[in-house]
């Protein structure tokens, strides 16, 4: 196996490692910001946790926090994805 084979096997393997890393980092930050989703003072399931009571939340903030962390689960999945597909084809190469 030369130098070549191995980076075509070992850059796709960083790849699935760091998107799996951020899919699951993505998926926690996501589930911290689903359980600040609370609802004093609004339908159940509103982002209005406290905001006219004073409790200091912000519901903008709140927002951004969960968006953040979709896009992060999102780029986490791509990567791994991406990763997946060249050892994949890369093993075909290989083989074939």
């Amino acid at each position: 196996m030369t130098a070549a084979d191995w980076v075509l096997i070992v850059i796709p393997l960083v790849l699935i490692l760091v998107g799996g890393g951020l899919l699951l980092s993505g998926r926690a930050a996501h589930r911290e910001a689903m359980r600040l989703r609370g609802g004093f003072g609004g339908p159940p399931g509103t982002a209005d946790i406290g905001s006219q009571e004073g409790f200091g939340a912000d519901p903008e903030q709140h927002r951004r926090a969960l968006l953040e962390a979709r896009r992060r689960v999102l780029r986490g999945g791509v990567v791994a994805a991406v990763g997946g597909i060249w050892l994949v084809v890369a093993v075909l190469v290989r083989t074939l």
